[in-house]
């Protein structure tokens, strides 16, 4: 299962050449305030107007800026201007805001011919109020003269130099700027000791071990990640967040393992385990996994769980050799929206549970699920209240006669 086409399921289909702006889920006054800023340049001049009225259009669709918003800008622009530009600045309060809307800037600025001297004064203008250096102004300028010209080597260079001269920007601007660049990094045996933050957002190979110690974080966020080792997180924070995630080999038997961390997200994550190992091992805390499909695991339950609290929503486990969601000890847990496919294991192909805690299973599906003595789909090993399954539905799932068992209340559409 790809990535993409998981998230043209969930989310609607969407056309494969429509650009998303980085701050396209933004809330809409910000984005108002955002365009307004850029609107400075594009409704500047008559000659601006001319030529860059199209392309700054082209951004309001991108930033999706509803109709609404967009009717006001030249109303604003002619009445409010003194007002709604320091909204702008107010609004544009990091680094990343400011470097996303210098891009934008100077994109448009790309169009302009005959008012190109003015295009320049504004970029000018906003670089002075963002107190940009010399090595961020020029970094701007060159990049994207570069990826005008589609110089995807010479974007590489300026990026590496950027960097080593101790200034960082995101992967995604990168590639919202000059979308063929493609940027891998190597890490070997990552080891975060106490205070460091470590931000992986950028294709990846992760050889040897990740290890996460008490008060590190590791956030892996907008990247592909292929991983040939495992995860230890113990006492640290791990965010994974809008990632494609393939082992190629695992030094145990799961993936990622996390330990004496309070809580833990993970939404929108393709994990494919290749059958080398299970996804994930947590073991206190409490852990939500959104929109998460994992793939392919074998020697190791997909999940397994013995903290207070796993909640799943709008996820997918499909070909778990070795059993889907395995929930001990004291776990709550709450499936939602969820399918499972081809997960097969002794008891409870798909989620098994010996919690002494509620249990709360809805809306979701199980398909070819195999529990080889009991419970093709959800097997509890005791009878009790609070274990709840409620409008699921069950195809070809094994054993017939206990396809669900030792549910407290069940409900079948």
């Amino acid at each position: 299962m790809d990535i993409f086409e998981y998230f043209k399921k969930k989310d609607g289909e969407i056309d494969k050449d429509e650009v998303i702006h980085p701050f396209a889920y933004k809330d809409n006054t910000f984005k108002y305030s955002y365009c307004f800023g850029l609107g400075v340049l594009a409704y500047g001049t008559v000659k601006s107007m001319k030529e860059l009225l199209g392309e700054y259009q082209k951004i309001l669709t991108n930033i999706k800026l509803p109709s609404s918003y967009a009717g006001k800008l030249v109303e604003d622009m002619n009445n409010n201007f003194d007002y709604k530009i320091n909204d702008v600045f107010t609004v544009l309060d990091t680094k990343e805001k400011q470097y996303t809307f210098t891009a934008d800037l100077l994109k448009l600025s790309n169009f302009s011919l005959w008012s190109e001297d003015y295009g320049k004064k504004v970029c000018q203008n906003y670089f002075a109020i963002f107190k940009f250096t010399g090595d961020e102004r020029e970094f701007f300028l060159q990049y994207n003269e570069a990826a005008r010209k589609k110089d995807t080597e010479e974007a590489i260079h300026l990026y590496h130099r950027f960097i080593k001269d101790g200034y960082t920007i995101s992967y995604n601007l990168l590639k919202y700027i000059c979308e063929d660049i493609l940027i891998e990094d190597i890490y070997d045996n990552l080891i975060l000791n106490t205070g460091e933050i470590f931000i992986i957002d950028k294709p990846s190979r992760i050889h040897g071990q990740v290890a996460v110690t008490n008060g590190a974080v590791l956030i892996i966020k907008n990247c592909e990640v292929r991983i040939n080792g495992s995860v230890m997180v113990d006492g640290g924070r791990i965010v994974i967040d809008t990632v494609k995630l393939t082992v190629e080999d695992c030094t145990s038997d799961t993936m990622i393992h996390i330990s004496n961390t309070a809580k833990v997200d993970i939404s929108i994550v393709e994990l494919n385990c290749n059958f080398k190992c299970g996804a994930i091992w947590q073991k206190k805390g409490c852990l939500t996994i959104n929109n998460v499909s994992i793939l392919n695991t074998d020697l190791a339950p997909a999940i397994r769980f013995t903290g207070d609290s796993l909640i799943m929503n709008g996820t997918t486990l499909a070909d778990c050799l070795a059993g889907g969601v395995r929930v001990k000890e004291t776990g709550r847990l709450v499936v939602d929206d969820c399918d499972f496919y081809h997960c097969e294991e002794e008891h409870g192909g798909a989620i098994y549970s010996d919690s002494l805690s509620d249990s709360r299973i809805t809306n979701s599906r199980f398909t070819n699920c195999v529990g080889r003595y009991l419970g093709g789909a959800v097997y509890f090993e005791y009878e009790k209240y609070g274990q709840k399954i409620y409008r699921c539905e069950y195809d070809h799932c094994l054993p017939e006669d206990s396809i669900v068992f030792n549910a407290c209340e069940e409900e079948r559409p």
